[in-house]
C-alpha cells in the first residue's frame, strides 16, 4: 500500500479549491441578484414608459384621423375651391365648433387655412394669418417654413411636424391639394401639457432631429449607444419613436432609486460564504481520509482471476493497458466497416452539429467550394404502406430504394449538376443542390419523377427546402423542408412541393381549420385517441358555424381540407375492403349544397371509425413485434447488439421500437439484454463452475472483462465467480 505521507498537502490543496469554490459561488450569487435586482426595475420602467407611449400615439392617430376625416367634409371641399365665400367660411367654423370637445380629448387645438385668403379658421375664430401665427408663437423661420411647405409641388397631399423653441408644443401641418392653385392646410397643434399622463413619477418630452437642449443631448447620446435607456443622475431616460409619425420621438423620464433589498442579499451571501467554508473544511477532511478508497473499490470489483501478488498501481496499468486495446480494436473495426466520412460530414451539416472551421477544412479536403455559394436542400422520402411491405421481403424493398438512389444521381449527372446526395436513413435521403431557383429545381425532380416507376403503394415524395447563402447555413434548409412534411394536408402518390406551397395551401383560409389542429386530429386518430377527435370536432363545429359563420365555398373548402385528412389517415393504416366500402369518404365530396353541421358529424363519425380500427391494429401490431424482438434478442445477444441495430432488422425507427419495448416488457432495451446476458451466464457457471471469465465474457458479447463482472453484481449482487462457489456448494 501507499503510503499517506502527503495527507496534510492533501488537505491544504482541497480546503484551497472548496474555499476558493465558495468565493466565486458567493460572488456569483451577488452579481446574479444584483443584476436580476436592476432588470426588474428597468423592466417596470420601461413597461411603465411604453404604455404611456402607447396612449400618446393612440391620442395622435385619432388626432390624425380627424384631420383626415375633415379633407372629406363638403363644406372643407366648397371652400377649397371657392374665394372668400362667407357662408362656407361660417360652416367651416360652424363644423369646428361643433367638433370642438372630440379633437380636445385628443390633446390638441384644429385650424384651417389656404394661406393666399390671408385669414385662418379655428373652432375659436376666423382671423388673419399674421394674428393666427402670433398667437400659437410660431418665429419668422418657423412661419417661413409654413409657406414653403404651402407651395412646395412634388406630392397631392403631404405632412409636416413644426416645434416650437421649448417642445412644449408641436404643429402638424397636412396639406391636401384639389388642383395646382387651390390648396388647403390644416393645423393640428398639440400641447405637452395636455398629453399629460396621471402618473407623478414619470414624465415625457417631444424630441425631433436639431433639439439641442438638454432634453436633445440626452437623446442624441441614448441614439448614439444604440440602447433604448440611460441613467443619468439616478434619472432614467428612455427614448421611443412615435409609431404614428416616425420623425417625432419621446423623452420618458422617471426616477431611479437603488433597490433598498440589495443589502439583504449581501447579509444572505456573507452567511453563504460562512456556510461553505465550514461544508468545505469538513468535506477537504473526508476526501483526504479516504483519498484511497476509490482505488480499493476498482481492486474489489475487478480483480477476480488476476494474481494475487499483484500490486494496485500494477492493477491499474493492466486496466489501463485493456482499454487502450479496446480503443485500438474499435478503431479498427470502424475501419474495417468503411465509413463513409464525406457522408458523415454531410449528416452533420443537416444537424447543425459540426463547426464553421471544421466545415471549411472539409470543403478544401473533398473539393466542395461550389456548395459555398447559394444552395438548398431536397427532402426524398420513399413511403411505403404497411401492406407494401407485407408484400415483399426488406431484401426486396433495399434493392428497390438502392435503384431509386441510383437513378436519381444518373439522372442530376446526366444534367451536369453539382449535387450530393446522401442516405439518411433506409427511406430518406437529402440533395444538396448548387445555385438553383426553385423553378428550375421543380423541373430536374419533375424528370426523376417520370423516369421512376414504384408499386402503387410506395410514394415518392420531394420536399424543396427554402435556398440558404451558403453551406454554413444548410441546416436551416433541411430542418425546414423537414419540418413541413408533418404539416401537408394530403400525401399524394408522386408529390413534389415547397415551403410555398404547403403555406399557401393552409394559411391563407377563412375557416378555422390550423395546421396544428390537423395534426392534432391525424395523430389521435392513427393512435386511437377518440375522446381527443370528439374535442377537435366540437371545436371545428363551433367556431366555424356558430361564431365565424361561414359562406358556402368557405364550409366546402373546410370539408375538402377534413377529407385530405381522412385520405392521409387512409394511407397510414391499412384498411380492408370490406371496411372501405362500408366507409367511403368520397361520397363527402358529392355534396352540391351548403355543407351543414350534420355533415362535419358525419365525417366525424368516419374518423372516430378509423381511430377504433388504428386501435385495434395497434394491439396486433404490438405482440408480433414483441415476439419478433425478443426472439431476434435470443438469437444474437452474443453480438454487440444495439437498440437502432434490432430496430433496423424490424424496420421501424428507433423511437417507436423504445416506446413498444417500454410499453410490453416494462423496461429498456440495454436492461433487458443485460439481464438476458446475465441469464445465459448464470445457466453457463451452473454447467461449468471452471470456465474462465475471459472467456464467458466473449462468449456473452461483452468487450471486456470488467463489464461483464460489473454488470453481473449489478444484478446478482455478487461476482460471477462467487455465485460459481456459492452453486457448487449447494449442489
Amino acid at each position: 500500500m501507499i503510503k499517506r505521507k502527503y495527507f496534510k498537502k492533501l488537505f491544504i490543496i482541497f480546503f484551497t479549491f472548496t474555499l476558493v469554490y465558495g468565493m466565486t459561488m458567493t460572488s456569483y450569487f451577488v452579481y446574479e441578484n444584483k443584476k436580476s435586482l436592476k432588470t426588474q426595475q428597468v423592466n417596470y420602467i420601461v413597461n411603465q414608459a411604453d404604455q404611456i407611449v402607447k396612449n400618446l400615439d393612440q391620442r395622435l392617430w385619432s388626432l390624425n384621423k380627424y384631420t383626415d376625416t375633415l379633407f372629406l367634409n363638403e363644406y372643407i371641399k366648397d371652400y377649397i375651391v371657392t374665394n372668400e365665400d362667407y357662408y362656407t367660411i361660417t360652416k367651416v367654423y360652424n363644423k369646428l365648433q361643433t367638433d370642438m370637445s372630440v379633437f380636445s380629448d385628443m390633446g390638441g387645438r384644429i385650424a384651417i387655412t389656404k394661406l393666399v385668403d390671408d385669414f385662418v379658421i379655428s373652432n375659436q375664430s376666423t382671423r388673419k394669418t399674421d394674428a393666427y401665427f402670433d398667437e400659437i408663437g410660431f418665429t419668422q423661420e418657423m412661419i417661413a417654413k409654413v409657406y414653403e411647405f404651402y407651395d412646395k409641388k412634388d406630392n397631392i397631399n403631404e405632412t409636416i411636424i413644426i416645434a416650437n423653441e421649448s417642445y412644449e408644443e408641436i404643429h402638424i401641418l397636412k396639406k391636401n391639394r384639389m388642383n395646382k392653385e387651390q390648396k388647403l392646410i390644416i393645423f393640428s397643434c398639440v400641447n405637452a401639457q395636455m398629453l399629460k399622463t396621471d402618473d407623478d413619477f414619470t414624465s415625457f418630452n417631444f424630441y425631433m432631429e436639431g433639439r439641442n437642449d438638454q432634453v436633445g443631448v440626452i437623446a442624441k447620446q441614448i441614439s448614439d449607444s444604440k440602447k433604448e435607456y440611460v441613467i443619468l443622475d439616478d434619472v432614467f431616460y428612455l427614448l421611443r419613436t412615435s409609431s404614428v409619425y416616425p420623425d417625432l420621438k419621446y423623452i420618458i423620464t422617471s426616477p431611479y432609486i437603488q433597490n433598498s433589498s440589495l443589502n439583504s442579499k449581501y447579509l444572505l451571501a456573507s452567511l453563504i460564504f460562512l456556510a461553505s467554508t465550514v461544508v468545505g473544511f469538513l468535506i477537504a477532511i473526508i476526501i483526504t481520509k479516504s483519498i484511497y478508497k476509490p482505488i480499493g473499490a476498482v481492486i474489489s470489483n475487478f480483480s477476480e482471476g488476476e494474481e494475487e501478488s499483484m500490486d494496485e498501481f500494477k492493477f491499474i496499468q493492466n486496466m489501463t493497458n485493456d482499454m487502450i486495446k479496446a480503443n485500438k480494436e474499435l478503431k479498427d473495426m470502424i475501419k474495417n466497416n468503411k465509413v463513409d466520412l464525406k457522408t458523415k460530414f454531410f449528416r452533420e451539416c443537416l444537424s447543425g452539429i459540426i463547426s464553421k472551421k471544421q466545415i471549411q477544412v472539409k470543403i478544401d479536403e473533398y473539393n466542395l467550394e461550389t456548395f459555398l455559394k447559394p444552395c438548398r436542400v431536397v427532402y426524398i422520402v420513399i413511403e411505403e404502406m404497411e401492406d407494401y411491405k407485407a408484400t415483399f421481403l426488406s431484401d426486396a424493398r433495399a434493392n428497390v430504394r438502392a435503384k431509386v438512389k441510383d437513378i436519381i444521381k444518373n439522372l442530376m449527372t446526366i444534367e451536369g449538376l453539382s449535387f450530393e446526395l446522401i442516405e439518411l436513413n433506409s427511406n430518406a435521403y437529402a440533395m444538396i443542390l448548387g445555385e438553383l431557383d426553385e423553378n428550375q429545381v421543380r423541373a430536374y425532380l419533375v424528370k426523376i419523377l417520370n423516369a421512376i416507376e414504384l408499386d402503387e403503394r410506395a410514394n415518392l415524395v420531394m420536399g424543396i427546402g427554402e435556398q440558404v447563402e451558403t453551406i454554413y447555413k444548410l441546416q436551416v434548409s433541411y430542418q425546414n423542408i423537414k419540418s413541413v412534411f408533418e404539416y401537408r394536408q394530403s400525401y399524394d402518390k408522386r408529390a413534389i412541393f415547397s415551403i410555398k406551397d404547403v403555406v399557401s395551401n393552409n394559411i391563407h383560409e377563412l375557416f378555422y381549420y390550423t395546421l396544428d389542429m390537423e395534426k392534432e386530429l391525424f395523430n389521435a386518430t392513427i393512435n386511437g385517441v377518440l375522446e381527443k377527435i370528439n374535442l377537435l370536432f366540437n371545436e371545428i363545429i363551433v367556431v366555424n358555424f356558430n361564431e365565424r359563420n361561414l359562406e358556402v365555398r368557405e364550409k366546402a373548402s373546410l370539408l375538402i381540407s377534413l377529407v385530405n385528412t381522412l385520405r392521409r389517415v387512409e394511407q397510414k393504416i391499412t384498411l380492408k375492403d370490406k371496411f372501405k366500402e362500408k366507409v367511403d369518404i368520397n361520397k363527402l365530396l358529392l355534396y352540391n349544397k351548403d355543407i351543414s353541421r350534420d355533415h362535419i358529424c358525419e365525417v366525424r363519425d368516419i374518423f372516430i371509425s378509423y381511430g377504433k380500427l388504428a386501435n385495434e391494429k395497434t394491439v396486433s401490431k404490438d405482440k408480433e413485434i414483441l415476439v419478433m424482438m425478443t426472439s431476434y434478442i435470443e438469437n444474437h445477444y452474443q453480438e454487440d447488439l444495439s437498440l437502432e441495430h434490432v430496430a433496423n432488422y424490424l424496420n421501424i425507427s428507433s423511437g417507436y421500437f423504445c416506446t413498444i419495448f417500454k410499453k410490453v416488457t416494462g423496461t429498456n432495451f440495454k436492461n433487458f439484454l443485460n439481464q438476458y446476458r446475465v441469464k445465459k451466464a448464470k445457466y453457463r457457471l451452473e454447467l461449468d463452475p471452471d470456465i474462465k471469465i475471459k472467456d464467458l465474457t466473449s462468449e456473452l458479447g461483452f468487450n471486456n472483462a470488467n463489464s461483464f463482472i460489473r454488470m453481473f453484481k449489478k444484478y446478482e449482487g455478487i461476482s460471477p465467480g462467487e455465485y460459481a462457489r456459492q452453486y457448487y456448494k449447494r449442489t
